[in-house]
């Protein structure tokens, strides 16, 4: 994934702790297999393939990562992981680095970009 500059602005005007998370999400997220494109929309860095796939967001506490189609997402383990009530967003938290678990974030990543894929096929 080619990185895009505006998103490398975003990251390096991020607190020391906000950067390391968003740096982490943004290496798990240019895994090749994943074909995503970067973009910074809405304030964001925004990932694509074939249509909106995630998008990374900071507040004070936390760094989000969120999923367009999200509600459609079913996480691999019971628990209620991907967080939000609106109709489609969906989105996990983090406050550390040690909160991101690469093995339950990478399959929710192939669900939604298979959700594009699925749209466009129908």
């Amino acid at each position: 994934m080619e990185h895009n500059d505006k998103v490398d602005q975003f990251i390096a005007e991020l607190s020391p702790e906000q950067n390391s998370i968003v740096l982490k999400l943004r290496e798990i997220l240019a895994n090749p297999s994943f074909d995503l494109t970067e973009t910074y929309k809405w304030s964001s860095p925004t990932y694509e393939n074939n249509g909106l796939v995630a998008y990374i967001k900071t507040a004070k506490a936390y760094v989000s990562l969120g999923f367009y189609k999200g509600f459609e997402l079913v996480p691999f383990d019971s628990s209620e992981l991907l967080e939000g009530s609106g109709n489609t967003l969906r989105h996990l938290k983090f406050r550390s680095l040690e909160d991101i678990d690469v093995s339950v974030i990478e399959p929710l990543i192939t669900q939604a970009i298979n959700l594009n894929l699925k749209t466009i096929n129908n």
